[in-house]
């Protein structure tokens, strides 16, 4: 399955809340959990890595760029838990995600790559 496969799987999905958001993780071998979502009502493409702790100097440091937005969150799953957020603000960077080298997934490829 490829990124974009993924990406319209997650955006044509329902969520159980009006407001919250689907994911599907994507690198199962990972030291950490990670994760693709996209936010509901609005399609909002997000990174999701869980974290089971988190450095106070991050949570201080936060590093911020024009349409991406950068969050920490307690994890729903896991009370001592955290989950490190990018969002795309903006539909037209969409893409940015799909770049990234999270996972063989069966089906994707990058230019270069062998799979």
């Amino acid at each position: 399955m490829t990124y974009k496969e993924i990406w319209q799987s997650l955006e044509t999905s329902v969520s159980e809340q009006p407001d919250g958001y689907v994911r599907r993780r994507v690198k199962l071998q990972s030291i950490c959990s990670i994760f693709l979502a996209v936010r509901k009502p609005f399609n909002q493409h997000m990174l999701q890595i869980q974290l089971t702790a988190v450095s106070t100097k991050i949570l201080a440091d936060l590093p911020s760029a024009r349409g991406l937005e950068v969050t920490v969150h307690h994890s729903e799953n896991d009370d001592n838990g955290f989950i490190l957020q990018l969002t795309l603000k903006e539909h037209r960077f969409d893409k940015v995600f799909d770049v990234l080298p999270l996972a063989k997934i069966p089906g994707a490829g990058w230019p270069g790559w062998s799979k």
